[in-house]
């Protein structure tokens, strides 16, 4: 009895684009075949296999996007210090580290590298905090 049950699991299995174990966990409401499916070995172990899948892709998902966040929020970080340097190369260092939370509020990294871009041409602190202020 359990062959014919393994067997109608192998059938079932066979010949979709994705296993058919994933397809299950796309549609967990889904009642296929259950008496055959629960008595299968088969389907269990593919079931399984497709839900450590799931879940390896999930974890290569969500590191993925905090590798991206962390290498923005790296970049972000790196260009405020850089601008702060060159300012208080320029500038009354105490001064210029008072700037640094507004310049912390700024998300785009395009501005804060426009920013970085006008430090070596200004006459005074004055004119980079008002091109701040515009930000």
């Amino acid at each position: 009895m359990r062959q014919r049950y393994d067997n109608a699991a192998k059938f079932v299995t066979v010949g979709y684009p994705k296993p058919f174990a994933e397809h299950i966990l796309d549609y967990p409401n889904l009642i296929v075949l259950e008496d055959i499916m629960q008595e299968s070995p088969f389907f269990r172990e593919n079931l399984q296999e497709a839900k450590e899948r799931q879940f390896e892709r999930g974890f290569e998902y969500g590191f993925e996007r905090a590798f991206e966040r962390g290498l923005e929020r790296g970049r972000r970080t790196g260009t405020i210090n850089s601008i702060l340097t060159l300012l208080s190369d320029q500038f009354q260092p105490e001064a210029v580290q008072a700037l640094k939370p507004k310049l912390e509020t700024i998300d785009d990294l395009e501005r804060l590298k426009e920013l970085l871009r006008t430090v070596p041409r200004l006459q005074s602190l004055e004119a980079f905090t008002q091109n701040l202020q515009e930000s």
